[in-house]
């Protein structure tokens, strides 16, 4: 994936580079989303063995739901920080995002800035 593609295509996302179980992908650090996924595609291109879950996922976006498609641990690294994790296969934009549920593990931190947004802090 080239960085600058991304810029051009997602100019308005929050992007980390980062690695899971060793490859080097771009993560979207998404302080929306309380879960952390990765897509069906990335699992296929790490030949992860995906754990099928029933159910459904509730998406942020008018109360929309989607069904489960399953499960995987993978060890992540985002800038010094490295940890396996239990991530939500989910499609999406990008190999994989980071929600709410890892921002203490990787260092991340949400802040209310004074022009009423939100601030996203890396230690």
């Amino acid at each position: 994936i080239n960085f600058k593609d991304l810029e051009d295509n997602y100019s308005r996302d929050l992007l980390t580079p980062a690695k899971v179980n060793g490859k080097r992908v771009f993560g979207c650090v998404d302080s929306g989303s309380r879960i952390s996924c990765i897509t069906p595609e990335c699992c296929n291109d790490l030949n992860l063995n995906i754990i099928p879950v029933k159910g459904l996922i509730e998406l942020a976006h008018n109360d929309f739901k989607v069904p489960r498609i399953g499960t995987v641990k993978v060890h992540v690294a985002v800038g010094k920080f490295k940890r396996e994790v239990q991530l939500e296969v989910l499609r999406g934009d990008y190999p994989l995002l980071i929600g709410l549920d890892l921002f203490p593990i990787f260092g991340f931190k949400v802040a209310m800035s004074t022009n009423l947004g939100l601030d996203i802090f890396i230690n």
